[in-house]
């Protein structure tokens, strides 16, 4: 099981990177709205994270405490994972985001095997609830009073938009709707990435994406992301083929503004985890 899991987390990163196109972020075919990194950059990036979540399984897997104590042990090995990273990308956050909650994730998947609960959507997400929310609800204190230091934390400072933490403590209720869509989608046995593609865009559609506010330090900008996105995925719904064509529309315009949800990305390689999980 160890090894399954980590090969679930490590191909649903590679399955994201793939998947193309993806409106001003780095896909097969381009790099987004990025100059200092690529397709390459995320592989080289993947294989140097794989290692770190068979640590993670196995540190949920021996775990017998209580859940909120194991996430001090979960972020001990996020850290050295993260440094592993930036030595493989050169400096170049490629995936500090999606470390963080496949992370948990991966620990989670651990301590359930180890005690023999079930591996689905709703079992996953109401421990990590438990597991982070208290911790992650104390940041979001202390963040209102200290100097911002992070892209994280001045967004929060700025926007009081939480982020990834939110989806934490609440369970990752936008990837509750994301899973649903995507099992729909590969059901239809579409051309290939384009229930990936579309999935994409479900989240970007809802999503509060602080790397979209980090970059363009501009509301406004979040909320034409939510828009341009709902009209994309409108397009795909109506005429794959035409469709498509607005997706690399929307590619190109991101780019001219410097816009990449990156958080977006991030729930969707979650999702393909998630996915693959409850096919055990």
């Amino acid at each position: 099981m160890r090894k399954i899991i980590t090969d679930i987390i490590y191909n649903a990163l590679l399955h994201e990177v793939d998947t193309t196109p993806k409106p001003g972020l780095v896909d097969r075919e381009g790099n987004g709205a990025h100059t200092d990194m690529n397709h390459e950059t995320f592989i080289k990036s993947a294989n140097a994270l794989k290692p770190y979540f068979a640590k993670l399984y196995d540190v949920g897997f021996s775990y017998k405490g209580e859940l909120p104590l194991l996430f001090t042990q979960v972020r001990k090995i996020g850290k050295r994972a993260e440094s592993a990273m930036y030595k493989a990308t050169k400096n170049v956050n490629t995936h500090k985001g999606i470390l963080f909650t496949s992370g948990i994730i991966a620990s989670l998947v651990g301590y359930h095997v180890a005690n023999n609960i079930k591996l689905n959507y709703e079992t996953l997400s109401k421990s990590a609830s438990l597991m982070c929310s208290a911790t992650l609800k104390k940041e979001l204190e202390e963040m209102k009073t200290r100097t911002p230091i992070t892209n994280g934390e001045i967004v929060y400072n700025l926007f009081h938009s939480p982020g990834v933490r939110q989806q934490v403590i609440e369970g990752f209720p936008i990837l509750k709707e994301a899973l649903a869509y995507y099992k729909i989608e590969v059901a239809k046995n579409l051309p290939q990435y384009l229930p990936e593609v579309k999935t994409l865009l479900t989240i970007m559609e809802s999503n509060e994406d602080t790397n979209v506010l980090s970059r363009t330090k501009n509301y406004a900008a979040l909320f034409y992301v939510n828009e341009k996105a709902k009209e994309a995925l409108q397009a795909l719904e109506e005429n794959p083929q035409e469709g498509l064509s607005s997706v690399y529309d929307l590619d190109r315009d991101f780019i001219e503004k410097n816009i990449s949800p990156g958080g977006s990305a991030d729930l969707l390689a979650l999702t393909f985890i998630f996915y693959d999980l409850e096919r055990l």
